[in-house]
């Protein structure tokens, strides 16, 4: 893909984006978990236990530029794009404590692993 077809797909990720539904809180914590820059981090925030802290929106739009420098593609580029849209959410209904359910979505994300790997042997 030569670099301004990138940069019209970039775009018209971003447009789409914007009308896009939020995700669900089991994806962005799947999401935040990848994402994240480390445990001192807002998105390791969010993904540990779903609190919404100051700085995550910065952090993830410092990956979205990186992706964008790296030339890394468009569906990480929509991964974060879902991922800022969902944090954007959740603030404007002020609802950035730690979630009391996000327990329970570590539990269900370990089963799911634990029985991917069944099925691979």
């Amino acid at each position: 893909m030569k670099k301004d077809e990138q940069h019209i797909v970039g775009t018209n990720v971003n447009h789409n984006l914007d009308s896009e539904v939020v995700t669900s809180d089991f994806s962005a914590m799947l999401l935040a978990d990848r994402w994240h820059s480390g445990q001192w981090s807002g998105l390791y925030a969010l993904s540990s236990t779903g609190a919404i802290v100051w700085g995550v929106l910065k952090e993830v739009q410092q990956n979205i530029d990186q992706v964008r420098r790296e030339e890394r593609g468009v569906l990480k580029l929509m991964e974060l794009y879902k991922l800022k849209k969902y944090i954007e959410y959740r603030a404007e209904q002020c609802d950035l404590g730690p979630q009391s359910h996000w327990d329970f979505l570590h539990r269900w994300q370990t089963l799911l692993e634990r029985n991917d790997n069944e099925q691979e042997l």
